[in-house]
């Protein structure tokens, strides 16, 4: 596989990983479009990071191992940033009031 496409594949996990929460938990949402937001840059980032430690230069013979790290932690990074976003905004949310 080309690393464009799995960088592709990762940020469309990253997006599910983000709007799953609306299913789960509903008072950690900030939104259909906010959390879809959050998932593409958190699943970039998180990407970024791991194409850098690991070298993601994948060929014809790909590391499908590298592939699940990549695509399971999308989803599981788009969660926290989600959940951390929204934490933020309560704050500011609580600051501004005060």
């Amino acid at each position: 596989m080309n690393p464009s496409f799995i960088s592709l594949i990762g940020i469309l996990f990253g997006i599910l990983g983000a709007n799953s929460i609306l299913f789960w938990n509903k008072k950690k949402s900030i939104g259909l479009i906010g959390n879809s937001i959050v998932g593409v840059y958190s699943s970039v980032l998180y990407i970024k990071i791991v194409g850098r430690i690991f070298n993601l230069k994948t060929n014809s013979n790909s590391d499908y191992l590298m592939i699940i790290i990549i695509f399971v932690g999308s989803f599981i990074v788009s969660l926290i940033f989600v959940y951390l976003t929204k934490k933020v905004l309560l704050n500011l949310k609580r600051i501004k009031k005060e």
